[in-house]
């Protein structure tokens, strides 16, 4: 073979081993599914992984989420009531209205009961299903108008918000209710629940709260509590949502859910994303003895 022929065999093979290596250095660089961040649970629902050690722990209630089955993923609200409770506290009586919905079948599964922020009410729990819904899981959803707010005209003066929640759910005749507490309610779930931490699974079988204020006010009694917690707030929420995060991520039972494209009400901007935690934290709950 002649000089030139070698000289081009070798160029062929140089330009040949150069695309090799370019190929090489795009696929080890290239963002694939191994370099992700990890934000997807391995079922359908994103869940929030903070950079600490403690945020990103696995809650002994946790496992595996799944998809709202297709037949109760929608409810008519016509079985929803309207309900006027009396309210005894410290000798005081306090007319409460409520929306209650019963489960259809012949055993309650769960009592879940429903507070609200301070812009809102019971009705936004009615307008965008969720007690519809959570009847349709099997369970007894009710929705209440704090004092001073919505429909309830009484206020609570001088009286403990704690103990007036405490009060609420005797009145209400439920058993250990979850609390679902956005934001302004905070103020009365956490004393309800916090005020005496090493009981709190006597009041309630499990927490569900959405930004709520107040939070700093019982970091010191979280870790003596094993109350479930699944801690949920707007990922555009970077008020109350962060900062009470930071506080609940110290109840040794709970774990953070972000809900995607949603603000401080997280469920009112995105319901169908907060209706899937809801409906897996309270079956996961419901499995428990």
């Amino acid at each position: 073979m002649s000089p030139s022929g070698i000289h081009v065999n070798k160029l062929c093979i140089l330009l040949i081993a150069g695309v090799f290596a370019g190929v090489l250095v795009i696929y080890r660089l290239w963002p694939g599914e191994s370099s992700k961040g990890d934000t997807k649970l391995t079922g359908p629902v994103e869940e929030h992984r903070m950079a600490g050690k403690d945020e990103s722990k696995e809650a002994s209630w946790y496992t595996q989420f799944v998809d709202i089955p297709s037949d109760v993923k929608s409810a008519e609200n016509d079985q929803v009531k309207e309900v006027i409770v009396e309210v005894t506290l410290n000798g005081k009586s306090l007319k409460i209205f409520t929306r209650q919905a019963d489960p259809k079948g012949s055993a309650t599964n769960l009592d879940v009961l429903f507070l609200h922020g301070q812009r809102f009410s019971s009705k936004n729990w009615l307008d965008i299903g969720t007690l519809s819904l959570v009847s349709s899981w099997g369970h007894r959803g009710v929705a209440v108008d704090l004092p001073g707010y919505g429909n309830t005209q009484d206020v609570l003066g001088d009286s403990s918000p704690g103990d007036f929640l405490g009060a609420l759910v005797k009145a209400l005749k439920m058993t250990r209710p979850v609390v679902v507490s956005p934001s302004m309610s905070g103020g009365f779930s956490l004393p309800f629940l916090f005020n005496q931490p090493e009981t709190a699974e006597d009041r309630s079988r499990g927490y569900l709260p959405v930004a709520p204020v107040a939070t700093d006010k019982y970091t010191e009694a979280y870790s003596k509590s094993k109350i479930p917690t699944m801690i949920v707030y707007g990922e555009n929420d970077t008020n109350l949502g962060t900062s009470s995060l930071k506080d609940l991520i110290k109840l040794p039972n709970s774990k953070p859910f972000v809900v995607p494209d949603a603000g401080h009400p997280a469920y009112i901007n995105n319901p169908s994303f907060f209706h899937r935690l809801l409906y897996n934290f309270l079956n996961i709950i419901a499995a428990q003895k």
